[in-house]
């Protein structure tokens, strides 16, 4: 006679009050660790085109005005966003590799904190000292353009997350992919909350609170992921 593991059983409960309609914390965990997703996402892709603006107008005020705001708001919203997206993949069943859509918004996540960290900041930033140094401002086409392409790119991964427009990654099991405990999904949007903090603290995009969230979601993804196959379900 076999019996569930007290950890899935758990989560079995979770799920039969959540289709009931009864708020569970991890429901709410979800809803709000969404909420701040599209909260930081659009306020990113506002102060990349509040950076467009500030930047197109030349001036020394318009350009040390695009790097306060690239420091500032800008910075602390794509870190929320990015993180945000990566704790809802981790703690709900689409995950990150399973649907195209995903995968894509994952890949354009990671190459836009890429370019902006190590391309755009440090040239932002050299456009501010020069002209806080001597006066001068030369805003490079390509930063302008940079600028209009971090916009679009937010806009297009709203239209991706709403339209949801591409199959399943080919290979990948169709049956549901396990998520962590219900503790680890309540606790993800108060982890996003710390970063926020830390910054404000440190002034530096620290994610030690998402990250340590992260950590922990993937894990109780890979715990649950052992549980179905110890019940014989495959999941991918």
């Amino acid at each position: 006679m076999s019996s569930v593991p007290a950890a899935g059983a758990a989560r079995a409960r979770v799920a039969t009050r959540s289709r009931r309609g009864t708020p569970t914390p991890a429901r709410q965990g979800r809803q709000l660790l969404l909420w701040i997703h599209i909260l930081s996402s659009v306020s990113w892709m506002s102060q990349a085109l509040a950076l467009l603006v500030l930047l197109s107008r030349g001036g020394t005020e318009g350009a040390v005005a695009a790097h306060v705001l690239d420091t500032t708001v800008l910075v602390i919203s794509a870190n929320v966003s990015a993180m945000s997206g990566f704790l809802l993949s981790s703690t709900t069943p689409w995950g990150f590799f399973l649907h195209r859509w995903v995968l894509v918004k994952f890949l354009i996540t990671v190459a836009q904190l890429v370019v902006g960290i190590a391309v755009l900041s440090p040239r932002l930033n050299e456009v501010a000292d020069r002209a806080a140094a001597d006066g001068q401002v030369t805003v490079p086409t390509g930063l302008l353009i940079s600028t209009v392409i971090m916009a679009s790119l937010i806009a297009f991964q709203g239209w991706v997350s709403v339209a949801k427009p591409w199959p399943r990654v080919p290979g990948r099991s169709r049956t549901k992919a396990p998520v962590p405990r219900p503790g680890i999904v309540a606790a993800a949007p108060v982890a996003l909350v710390g970063d926020v903090l830390v910054f404000a603290i440190l002034g530096q995009p620290i994610p030690v609170c998402s990250l340590t969230a992260l950590i922990a979601a993937l894990v109780g993804r890979r715990d649950g992921r052992r549980e179905a196959e110890r019940a014989g379900t495959s999941v991918s």
